[in-house]
């Protein structure tokens, strides 16, 4: 009979729960790792967000430069050149009002600030979300460097602004965002500083950005050079090109 009572006894012990102060330790712990995780995913969230907007402006400042180049080649930049200084004057970067009074305006990220004034040659033109109610409108030229046929529909969704050279075409920066965004908010990034326009500072307004400028940063005049050219084989259309530039020479196959 004892050996009974003991079976049952035990019986019960297994089929005990857990005691509240275990449970209590659990759901500490619990809390715990909430904590360290939750942090951790919305900031991983934030960085492929951000991710995802400047391959989205790095994609626009691509399709744009290569509109540009072909807009070189059939002479509608002159064209285009005319429309910015004519109708677009107080988008240009030397003489823009900037917000709290003043005038003029440098890319916060432009490295020589002092010493190369090529960026007050700059303009900037935006693209807004048809009806999305938030007053920004697009500037008509846009259509000139982006038309509405050659834009995914992902990016006609968005809102981006375009900053770039008339006079010889570069383009030097694009912001993109899924919110309305303005010449105001591109200022408002902070004052001059390579931390300006820096990933960790645009999370916090979620707007993308590309600058592919690279070493353009002043204007480049045409020079007239002698070219000697020699074909070689003509069977194999091997020619041999000669250029008066500090002696330089170079040959070209299969032209």
């Amino acid at each position: 009979m004892k050996n009974v009572a003991k079976t049952e006894r035990r019986r019960n012990q297994e089929h005990n729960g857990f005691t509240l102060m275990e449970l209590m330790i659990v759901l500490a712990i619990m809390s715990i790792l909430f904590a360290i995780a939750i942090p951790g995913s919305i900031a991983l969230q934030k960085n492929l967000e951000i991710s995802r907007l400047d391959s989205y402006a790095k994609d626009i400042y691509l399709s744009v430069s290569d509109r540009i180049a072909s807009m070189k080649a059939s002479g509608e930049l002159t064209t285009f050149q005319g429309t910015m200084y004519n109708d677009y004057e107080s988008h240009n970067y030397e003489q823009i009002s900037v917000p709290g009074g003043g005038v003029g305006f440098c890319p916060q990220d432009w490295e020589d600030k002092d010493g190369n004034l090529a960026y007050k040659r700059f303009f900037y033109l935006v693209h807004a979300q048809a009806g999305d109610g938030s007053g920004v409108v697009t500037d008509e030229a846009m259509y000139s460097l982006v038309p509405k046929v050659s834009v995914t529909q992902a990016y006609l969704g968005g809102f981006y602004l375009i900053e770039l050279d008339p006079s010889n075409g570069n383009v030097y920066g694009v912001f993109y965002s899924e919110k309305a965004i303005d010449f105001e908010d591109i200022y408002n990034l902070g004052e001059y500083g390579e931390t300006a326009r820096s990933r960790e500072n645009r999370k916090s307004s979620m707007i993308g950005y590309y600058n592919g400028y690279s070493d353009l940063l002043t204007k480049q005049e045409l020079t007239e050079y002698q070219v000697h050219l020699d074909f070689v084989n003509k069977e194999d259309l091997y020619l041999q090109v000669q250029c008066d530039i500090a002696d330089t020479y170079f040959s070209r196959d299969d032209i």
